[in-house]
């Protein structure tokens, strides 16, 4: 950067987006990795998904985005903005 490294256009407007799930249970293969995991993200909100190693962090994003391949059962809702988009099965 010669004279500056930031940009001097606006940001392009991105809609608030509430995110929550609810109940989210996962099972493997004789083992349950979640189970009635709840939660939400606001909008302007700083949010962590914190916990050590095989705590199922990465298995309540998958669940949540709906990636549920290579779980025996899944079972949750998902909603935005208060308004439920799917059943995760």
């Amino acid at each position: 950067c010669e004279t500056s490294c930031l940009s001097t256009e606006k940001p392009t407007p991105v809609p608030h987006m509430r995110l929550g799930f609810t109940n989210v249970t996962v099972r493997g293969d004789g083992a349950t990795i979640l189970e009635r995991a709840t939660g939400e993200f606001s909008p302007g909100e700083l949010a962590a998904i914190m916990g050590s190693s095989g705590d199922g962090k990465s298995t309540l994003i998958n669940a949540v985005r709906g990636s549920t391949s290579g779980y025996r059962d899944v079972q949750g809702w998902v909603q935005v903005n208060g308004e439920q988009q799917m059943s995760v099965r």
